[in-house]
């Protein structure tokens, strides 16, 4: 009998392994930003960054759905497409979020701080959805060993 579940397991490693990297390099790029006046500044973009880790890991369910969904109705679009436009999106509904929930006044502020995020995003989703099109998965550039069976 064949084990069906609700989520394919290169749907969930694609949400998470997009998570990471977007984080990991969105981190690094704000303590960069931070670090260009003062060196000392590093330490808050990286405090920042692990505060933006925790809250974003909630969005994570959220967007494994999202992959599983267009997939399936949009077997026309390459997957590379569909994840653009998940990024863009999610982006967009984080924005509006910390703009409503948080004691910030100005869209260019909250932009300024989460701007390297969106970069960081855009180039993990050209980095793990490179032009092969649909047939493309995270699985092959983070988990070769996995690819292969």
């Amino acid at each position: 009998m064949k084990n069906v579940t609700l989520f394919s397991k290169k749907s969930i490693l694609k949400g998470f392994a997009l998570w990471l990297l977007s984080n990991v390099g969105g981190t690094l790029l704000l303590g960069a930003h931070f670090s260009l006046e003062r060196a000392e500044d590093f330490t808050i973009g990286l405090l920042s960054g692990l505060l933006a880790a925790v809250v974003s890991i909630v969005l994570v369910p959220f967007c494994i759905p999202f992959f599983e969904v267009v997939g399936n109705l949009c077997a026309c679009w390459s997957r590379r497409t569909a994840a653009l436009i998940g990024v863009v999106l999610f982006y967009s509904a984080a924005n509006f979020l910390l703009l409503y929930f948080l004691p910030i006044l100005t869209l260019e502020s909250v932009v300024s701080m989460s701007f390297p995020y969106l970069l960081a995003a855009l180039g993990a989703v050209f980095y793990l959805y490179h032009s092969a099109g649909r047939y493309s998965t995270a699985s092959q550039h983070l988990l070769p060993a996995y690819s292969a069976q």
